[in-house]
């Protein structure tokens, strides 16, 4: 089944997937979503949560994760050699301001 994640309307066939419109409700983000999401459990009822929207892709297969008693290491490697500014992409100014007016 194929559909737009944006409003769920699932057909089979690909031609009509691609001509089928978008939902008229809620807003669309043009940018890639790549996001890293931990999830930590330890000491048993102890938990640690995280949520990263990354500058790009993270190559998964070369990336690892460093377990001590005292710390845990995650190690990512980027797909593509390309220049981030930083580990965790920038809030734009529209996504911020509208983030904050929810509040």
């Amino acid at each position: 089944m194929k559909y737009w994640s944006c409003c769920k309307r699932k057909t089979s066939d690909f031609n009509t997937f691609l001509a089928q419109e978008g939902c008229t409700t809620g807003t669309h983000v043009w940018t890639k979503k790549d996001a890293l999401n931990i999830h930590i459990v330890f000491e048993g009822e102890k938990e640690f949560h995280r949520s990263v929207k990354l500058w790009g892709v993270i190559d998964v297969k070369r990336s690892y994760v460093n377990m001590t008693a005292t710390k845990i290491e995650l190690t990512m490697r980027k797909a593509e050699p390309l220049l981030w500014a930083s580990l965790e992409l920038p809030v734009s100014n529209a996504q911020g301001k509208k983030e904050n007016s929810d509040q």
